[in-house]
């Protein structure tokens, strides 16, 4: 043939698939064994098996011979005839390149055929440091890639012949290098910033690694340095990517290096290994970095051991590699956790947000690794880093006082170090906590960020106000900012007042224009409570009252008994007749004012006794004279049990009551009662809790309708007149005459004395049937309210405010219109700061039970421990949006304290 037409062959491409398949039909053993298996060689980098050229073909099937043969056609025909030189060009760069730069000679190293590699570099003067426009490879870096494994040569006649080493391929292309090039050699680049070291580590060919560190010492320390220190586009250098790859033989042969040669190698652990390993769930590798150095001081630079772990960065990074799903082994990724806490990694300790790409969240940045598990809300990390860090400081804690040095500190010392370090975790509790809450309100579909709140709760006292304050913000924004300060002692709390028409009755009705003693100017007010002194079922004994401890011996002198004949009837409970008037409790109670009305109307259907009517109320008997104590005096006088959770109970069973019987001041009553924290200034709960809300008791005085500034407070008493006209009471026993304050004072998130976790949640009941309510619905209803800010010590009353709610000149006040709102969201602020309280109280034991009747069953009775976490995750969720739904209680951040604070803050 012509030269044209060897040049026109030489650059035919051909399918090395299609010639496998045509041998094996022909049992071409010989030719097959050499080939080899086309799929074993799909990853191939430094040729194309569909295109390959004669000399690409020759290299594959590693025959030297045909490519010094073919090597000496490509020298005849450049220096041949000048016919021959029209192809030089165009001809030469075909034999050598293919459309991505790739050579031959990269092809023998990738497949690590030295005959074939001696033949090129005998032949041709090839550039060794030549790039391919693919991946920027040179052959140097094709003999680090990974081997390709070769087909089973039991399936033919002759044996496959092994491809040599790396070592051996990357030996022999350093040994044929000019002597000024082999410093390049180890600089060059491909498109990943990977040189021959990076590769080679990666690989983890210790015998590679190891021929490649002897060139590169050869060429002096500060060499030695640059190459070790040079980085991917991954940030890694060498040894991290030997460490990225779980190259552990390699990774011990440089610790092993660094430590014989004596050498600076800082620089080869620019970055953290243990945090590359930790995110790689590698655990024989983080075991091996971690004993191969002294971590005591691993959050500094110790003099001896410049090498830095980032190990709270290594825990985060291993909390997102389980979070991943990625088929990790959750077994490893635990041990991983116990290694980095075991050597000193801290969960409780912030990591500033440098490089977080995998974190899409933006709202919670710069977290603890117990942060960070619940963001990737994984319950089953947050419990064993908590548990796992408490058991590692006790010890730690334990050994501190046992130490030779420091047992001559006086026990003040180690209980000052102690108190900080659980005063450090107790913060990063209370921090993971609230952002749990707000996770778990914000993601309706699952209930796993729930479940961590859980955890939590059980692993720490109560969430604190300022953290309650910082999740309530939160809420309102959408995003939780910069961490809380737990130092600050200002505290945010409201004022609750309660306007309560005081009635009066005609002065016509008095037998004696004496006024009982130390009445003083409020005698026109207090004539129901006059008339329930001559009540003969009145009983001093357990009265609560003192103004009516006071005037019990003057009480059957004070009115004329022709005045109220007309008015009485009785009010039959258990077939006890109590002895009532009908203007005075048609004032306040409207299902008696109906009853009576229609009774008056109805004679026939009428029961009467001694010539009076007699109404029939389905209540006990003590609870019917705690409503008739009520109407008449204004407060429940007597009754109160003196356990706290019992008297909430009546409480809340008088506020049913009040709705069945129609009684909205009875409401407002018990509403105020268990809002109350400090309404009297004692510190005895039998005296505070059972005080009496009556217009002296409370310290307050009644305001007539002319002297009203507070339109609340005018229209309650017009309410009243209207009420009054409309029943057509009896003006001579009925005349609303005044209006007076009852104010309730109670810091956010601190339980009262009556609404505490083990009550909360038959407050929330109440309040959900009461605001089912028609009647509450329609009625006119207000509780005015203020917020105050105030430095004052925890579990230290707020002083009682004795001067009413100005809604004009307050800021930050308002009204509440919806019955039992404040009690009810009260109730869900102590259920957020004590919730394990909550999961072990009886209501919600008999709420997941479904039957009250036995509650010694209720945990036997569950089918397991998941059930009562879901009913817990479920009501807390519940308990956080009603939260957020609340508008009144966003008041609290507008508050002059707080905003400083969260200015701060941020």
């Amino acid at each position: 043939h012509d030269m044209k037409t060897l040049s026109e062959w030489r650059t035919t491409r051909m399918d090395t698939r299609s010639l496998f398949f045509e041998w094996r039909n022909n049992n071409q053993g010989a030719l097959l064994s050499r080939c080899g298996e086309p799929e074993a060689f799909t990853n191939l980098l430094s040729a194309n098996l569909t295109s390959m050229t004669p000399i690409q073909l020759a290299v594959y099937l590693n025959l030297p011979k045909v490519v010094r043969a073919l090597l000496s056609v490509a020298v005849f025909e450049t220096f041949g005839s000048p016919y021959n030189n029209r192809f030089c060009s165009n001809s030469n760069k075909t034999f050598e390149e293919d459309e991505y730069g790739r050579t031959a000679l990269m092809l023998a190293c990738e497949l690590r055929h030295l005959a074939c590699i001696e033949e090129l570099l005998s032949a041709t003067k090839v550039k060794t440091d030549h790039r391919d426009r693919k991946h920027g490879n040179t052959a140097f870096h094709y003999c680090c890639v990974e081997s390709l494994s070769k087909m089973d040569s039991n399936k033919y006649e002759e044996p496959i012949p092994q491809p040599s080493s790396s070592a051996e391929a990357i030996d022999l292309l350093l040994n044929r290098t000019p002597q000024k090039l082999k410093k390049r050699a180890f600089l060059l680049v491909n498109r990943y910033g990977e040189t021959i070291l990076h590769l080679a580590c990666s690989s983890g060919d210790l015998v590679l690694v190891e021929c490649l560190i002897g060139h590169i010492i050869e060429h002096g320390q500060t060499f030695v340095q640059k190459v070790f220190h040079l980085k991917n586009h991954l940030g890694h250098v060498p040894f991290l990517s030997a460490v990225a790859t779980d190259s552990r033989d390699v990774v011990s042969h440089i610790l092993g290096t660094r430590s014989n040669s004596g050498l600076n190698y800082t620089t080869w652990f620019d970055g953290c290994p243990i945090t590359v390993a930790s995110s790689k769930c590698y655990v024989e590798m983080v075991r091996l970095l971690l004993d191969s150095f002294d971590l005591s001081q691993s959050h500094t630079i110790p003099s001896e051991d410049p090498v830095m772990f980032d190990l709270n960065n290594a825990l985060i990074k291993t909390i997102r590699k389980k979070s991943s799903g990625d088929g990790s082994e959750d077994d490893d990724l635990f041990e991983i956790i116990s290694l980095l806490v075991d050597h000193g990694a801290n969960p409780h300790i912030s990591v500033p947000s440098r490089n977080h790409r995998m974190e899409k969240d933006k709202t919670v940045t710069g977290d603890s690794p117990l942060c960070t598990a619940v963001t990737c809300c994984d319950p089953a990390v947050v419990k064993y880093m908590i548990d796992a860090y408490s058991r590692l400081l006790r010890t730690r804690q334990v050994n501190r006082r046992s130490d030779p040095i420091l047992r001559s500190q006086p026990e003040s010392y180690f209980k000052i170090l102690e108190q900080k370090e659980w005063d450090q975790v107790h913060a990063s509790v209370l921090i993971a906590t609230a952002k749990s809450l707000f996770l778990h309100w914000r993601n309706q579909t699952t209930l796993s960020y729930g479940f961590c709140s859980l955890i939590l709760y059980k692993r720490t006292e109560f969430i604190p106000q300022i953290c309650l304050q910082w999740l309530l913000q939160g809420m309102k924004k959408g995003a939780l900012n910069s961490s809380p300060n737990f130092s600050d002692t200002n505290s945010v709390g409201l004022h609750f007042e309660a306007p309560i028409v005081q009635y009066s009755t005609a002065k016509s009705t008095r037998r004696s224009s004496n006024s009982p003693p130390n009445r003083g100017d409020r005698t026109s007010f207090m004539q129901f409570s006059e008339v329930f002194l001559t009540l003969d079922w009145f009983s001093s004994h357990g009265l609560q009252c003192k103004w009516l401890l006071n005037f019990v011996t003057n009480r059957d002198n004070i009115f004329s008994e022709a005045a109220l004949q007309t008015e009485e009837f009785y009010v039959v409970s258990e077939g006890e007749k109590l002895l009532a008037h009908k203007s005075i409790c048609s004032a306040k109670c409207f299902k008696l004012a109906a009853a009576i009305l229609f009774y008056e109307a109805n004679e026939r259907a009428a029961e009467f006794h001694d010539g009076r009517l007699l109404i029939r109320v389905e209540l006990p008997l003590l609870k019917c004279k705690m409503l008739l104590s009520h109407i008449y005096h204004g407060s429940i006088v007597f009754g109160l049990h003196e356990s706290p959770m019992k008297q909430c109970d009546q409480i809340l069973e008088m506020a049913l009551i009040a709705e069945e019987y129609l009684c909205p001041t009875l409401i407002m009553e018990c509403e105020m009662r268990l809002l109350n924290g400090t309404i009297l200034p004692s510190t005895s709960f039998n005296e505070a809790s059972s005080y009496c809300i009556c217009v002296h008791c409370v310290g307050s005085y009644a305001s007539s309708k002319d002297l009203c500034s507070c339109p609340i407070r005018r229209f309650c008493l017009e309410d009243a007149e209207n009420k009054c006209i409309e029943n057509n009471l009896d003006c001579s026993m009925c005349l609303p005459a005044g209006v007076y304050s009852v104010i309730a004072s109670s810091v956010i998130s601190n339980q009262t004395k009556l609404i505490t976790p083990e009550s909360a949640m038959n407050v929330l009941a109440v309040a959900d049937q009461l605001s089912q309510s028609s009647y509450c619905q329609d009625e006119f209803y207000a509780i005015k309210y203020c917020c105050f800010g105030t430095a004052v010590q925890k579990n230290t009353a707020i002083p009682l405010c004795r001067c009413g709610i100005d809604l004009n000149k307050e800021p930050w006040s308002g009204c509440i219109y919806k019955p039992f709102d404040a009690a009810k969201t009260t109730a869900i602020t102590v259920m957020l700061r004590d919730f394990h309280s909550v999961m072990t109280s009886e209501s919600f034991l008999m709420q997941v039970q479904g039957d009250n009747s036995n509650l010694s069953d209720a945990l036997s009775c569950m089918d397991s421990a998941h059930i009562m976490e879901e009913n817990a995750a479920l009501l807390l969720r519940t308990c956080l949006d009603e939260l957020a739904e609340c508008q009144w209680i966003h008041s609290f951040f507008t508050m002059p304290s707080f905003c400083a604070e969260a200015k701060t803050n941020n």
